[in-house]
């Protein structure tokens, strides 16, 4: 858009150009040439600019003149410029040198607009050569003018393929996959990984994507060393106000203060005019201050997000390939020490009814269980990370010489029970582990936990379970498959009151007959299954009707046996029961078009009849009467006689034939005729 005026004059030229012979319009060509150098030149960005003519496809015009288009030297260039000429985009970009021959291009990528642009019609294409070292000297976070890039810059395209890089990327390869996941996940991020720092940010229209990598050193030593120089700023100036103070005693106060206006007059005047020396160093003293506290609060607020990716990590089994030692180093690196201390895990499950409350609610009430369990004095060691649905995450360091490791963690599981109960009112069940000495088995540790969360019982709403005290033999207690049947059918049918009488009948019986949640997804697992069973016996495709979605792993993530319920009604059985519905409202409509058209055609003849029409449809005659109810709130016989009197009224009215024929052209014998047309009009 800076260069909107210049592009503007061009392509009125490109109108002129459009119909002009270059060796006979040579003032109309060189005032075409010099616009496409002027735009070569506006910025350091575009290397060189040329114009293509849908009218002169044989050739391509640059600022030095043209350039014959030889397919035996050159790409196909006009079969590349016709495709981008049907291409809805007005700029489109490409990455295959089109000027240096059959070759990648190394240096070059190109930008091609379809010209003029400020028309419906365009009559060629405008092609900007962009130098990809100038590009990558705009991404560098230490741009400078005429200076090469310090740190390593990539841009990806939106497929992730990389368009240009500077400097080592060896870092991103280490763990491709996962990065190009999180970057296409979000606009903008930052990763560590292997001692650097990779931040990226997607670029305006949010398809490509630049990527810096700096190593860790290059962030922490600046901030490192900017505080020392702070220590030593008020050492010095410390030691100075000592000095100033016994100066002052001996009356050199004139030259004391040019000292200290010399070392402020390069910052912002925070002193007034009667400020005395000492005053003026105190205050200078104390904004330096504040800037470190500063300083010190963006190094914590750093360190923390540094501790909780590594800790999330380590819980899902990100770190599994690593050994215990390099673990404990690489937590060393960033603050902390687990040098001799064993580890616990305890998961937390807040009890809260996913029907009664939204994902942002939820959210809420989880970051305001953190913040008061943080505040704890006991869990001030302990490290919080909020892991799945409905879950928090505690990891417990235990030193190696307590006596009884497992009676601490069990100490610490009812210290968070009590507090979230008494805080928040909220009820949990907390699990806990075992204490292990292996921080690489930790994920394994993290994941059998959860799954002793399944087993708590369904009446107690407050209680603690120790994962070695759980036996995961399946032992699945009796069906309700009396309950199953009705239900099953009145979900084939279609019938939305009776499913939802069927549901509740079989939570009913499974809330009376189980006790963890755990038997409760087992039985509903089965449910499920017959379900989609039934959904596929319809003649429905199970997978279509629910948009590929894994309903087991949903089942698995709902921790309230009032939310499982309200979850298979709303998001499993109402699904299907609306589509059936659906689709028999445009069957019943179906058949009462046909029916309308045999009537139409024959209502004369005697032998119209409800068995007659379901004979021509090939249905039965009971469909037939309940398309009727549904569409024209109305039986076949009424409909039939409606649509007989009323042709019959018109022949009373406008012609001349007698009763008996009138009655005969309807379908009717004279004297039932005379009875029906008086029950129906109340007169002969």
């Amino acid at each position: 858009h800076r260069y909107q005026c210049q592009f503007i004059k061009v392509y009125i030229l490109i109108l002129d150009y459009m119909d002009a012979d270059f060796p006979e319009d040579f003032m109309v060509a060189r005032s075409f040439q010099d616009s496409l150098f002027q735009i070569s030149t506006l910025s350091p960005l575009i290397k060189e600019c040329y114009f293509w003519s849908i009218s002169k496809p044989a050739e391509i015009l640059t600022d030095n003149g043209s350039i014959t288009i030889n397919n035996d030297e050159f790409m196909d260039i006009t079969d590349i410029f016709f495709n981008a000429f049907s291409d809805p985009r007005k700029i489109q970009w490409t990455f295959d040198s089109l000027i240096n021959k059959n070759q990648k291009s190394i240096d070059s990528f190109f930008l091609m607009v379809k010209a003029p642009i400020l028309m419906n019609s365009h009559n060629g294409i405008l092609l900007l050569e962009i130098d990809k070292k100038e590009v990558i000297k705009l991404l560098s976070p230490e741009n400078e003018s005429n200076s090469h890039p310090k740190e390593s810059v990539i841009l990806f395209d939106q497929n992730m393929e990389i368009i240009t890089r500077q400097g080592e990327y060896d870092t991103y390869l280490y763990n491709k996959d996962k990065i190009n996941g999180q970057i296409l996940a979000n606009d903008s991020g930052v990763c560590v990984q292997d001692g650097k720092l990779l931040y990226y940010e997607k670029i305006k229209n949010k398809k490509w994507t630049a990527m810096s990598i700096v190593t860790m050193d290059k962030i922490t030593k600046p901030v490192a060393e900017i505080a020392q120089i702070i220590i030593l700023l008020v050492v010095f100036f410390l030691l100075a106000s000592v000095i100033l103070s016994y100066k002052a005693s001996q009356t050199f106060y004139k030259p004391v203060k040019r000292m200290i206006e010399a070392l402020t007059n390069d910052r912002e005047r925070f002193f007034s005019e009667n400020d005395s020396e000492i005053d003026i160093l105190n205050k200078y003293l104390a904004k330096n201050i504040i800037e470190r506290k500063n300083l010190d609060r963006e190094l914590t607020r750093y360190k923390d997000e540094v501790k909780s990716t590594t800790f999330s990590q380590l819980l899902n089994g990100e770190l599994n390939d690593i050994s215990d030692a390099n673990i404990r180093l690489r937590l060393k690196e960033i603050g902390i020490s687990f040098e001799q201390k064993k580890i616990g895990v305890i998961i937390i499950q807040l009890l809260v009814e996913s029907n009664k409350t939204d994902q942002k609610a939820f959210n809420l009430i989880r970051f305001t269980a953190i913040s008061l369990l943080k505040s704890n004095q006991l869990l001030k060691e302990a490290n919080l990370i909020p892991c799945r649905d409905h879950m928090i995450a505690v990891i417990v360091s235990i030193n190696e010489k307590e006596s009884s490791p497992k009676s601490r963690l069990w100490h610490y599981a009812n210290e968070l029970k009590d507090i979230l109960a008494a805080g928040l009112n909220i009820h949990t069940a907390v699990a806990m582990s075992d204490v292990i000495h292996d921080l690489s088995t930790t994920h394994a540790n993290y994941i059998r936990t959860i799954k002793t969360l399944s087993y708590r019982k369904l009446d107690d709403k407050d209680q603690i379970i120790d994962a070695n005290h759980i036996s995961y033999g399946i032992v699945m207690p009796e069906y309700p498959f009396s309950s199953e049947k009705e239900l099953l059918h009145a979900f084939q049918m279609g019938w939305k009151n009776e499913v939802d009488i069927e549901v509740d009948n079989f939570f009913r019986i499974l809330s009376d007959s189980l006790d963890t949640i755990f038997h409760v997804q087992q039985q509903v697992r089965l449910l499920i299954s017959n379900l989609l069973f039934t959904v596929m016996q319809s003649g429905f495709d199970p997978w279509e009707t629910y948009n590929d979605r894994d309903l087991y792993e949903e089942l698995n993530q709902i921790n309230q046996i009032n939310s499982i319920k309200e979850w298979l009604r709303a998001d499993v059985i109402y699904i299907f029961v609306n589509k059936i519905n659906e689709l028999q409202d445009i069957e019943y409509r179906r058949i009462v078009n046909d029916i309308n058209e045999i009537i139409e055609n024959e209502h004369s003849s005697p032998m119209l009849s409800l068995t007659y029409c379901s004979e021509l449809l090939d249905t039965y005659p009971q469909k037939i009467c309940t398309a009727f109810k549904s569409v024209e709130n109305t039986n076949f016989v009424a409909y039939l006689t409606k649509v007989r009197l009323e042709k019959a009224k018109e022949l009373l009215k406008y012609s001349e034939l007698s009763i008996s024929s009138i009655a005969e052209k309807v379908g009717y014998q004279a004297s039932y005729f005379n009875r029906v047309f008086k029950k129906n009009y109340d007169v002969t």
